[in-house]
């Protein structure tokens, strides 16, 4: 492996958000359908952002011979309270997802603080894709949040790809899913156009020792 997996600290944090805030608004869908632009997006993420990376779960894939970030795993204890966001309508449709899936997970099992952690955001650097960088992050994370005390690790799938991965090949479980041309927000259907994948999907896995 020519890639060295470690949290994010101090000297990979900006690197890491400029990387996934790029990655979000260039390639995502739901993104993309709400005509997400790079600079009010960062003003709209940074301080979550910032508050994930400093409770020590985030995961940044690194080269190591160009000494760069490749991918990186944002994540959070799933009962911690997010950062206060700016109040921009733009996102609010993604924003009312994302609780719409968490609380059918709720529903599901009572959480206490330190069981589950949250992918709050995953993104690998266009350069790398299909290196298998994602998939050895949340390899990572399944053995990474075992020793910091978490017994599960969820998070939404909004891409073919991370979908297949993560419930076919990790055989993590489908807790909560929502079709996206059918979502209503506001009256409107914002993701109708999006076909591929037709939905977004919360799954949970449980954490597992190294040597498992």
């Amino acid at each position: 492996m020519r890639f060295t997996i470690c949290p994010i600290n101090e000297t990979w944090t900006a690197s890491a958000f400029e990387l996934a805030t790029r990655v979000f608004v260039r390639h995502s869908n739901l993104h993309k359908a709400v005509g997400a632009d790079l600079s009010s997006y960062r003003a709209y993420v940074a301080a979550g952002f910032y508050r994930s990376v400093v409770d020590g779960l985030s995961l940044v894939a690194i080269d190591r011979r160009k000494n760069t970030v490749m991918g990186v795993l944002i994540v959070r204890d799933f009962i911690t309270p997010v950062a206060s966001q700016l109040d921009d309508p733009q996102y609010a449709p993604i924003a009312a997802i994302t609780s719409h899936l968490e609380s059918i997970y709720r529903r599901q099992r009572e959480i206490s603080a330190g069981e589950v952690a949250l992918v709050d955001m995953a993104a690998v650097h266009p350069d790398y894709a299909g290196q298998g960088v994602y998939r050895a992050l949340r390899i990572a994370l399944v053995t990474y949040g075992f020793a910091r005390g978490y017994r599960y690790i969820a998070g939404e799938l909004s891409s073919a790809v991370t979908q297949r991965l993560v419930l076919d090949h990790l055989h993590h479980r489908n807790c909560a899913e929502l079709v996206l041309a059918d979502f209503i927000y506001e009256g409107k259907r914002p993701f109708a156009t999006i076909k591929t994948p037709p939905k977004i999907i919360l799954a949970e896995g449980p954490t597992t020792p190294p040597s498992a």
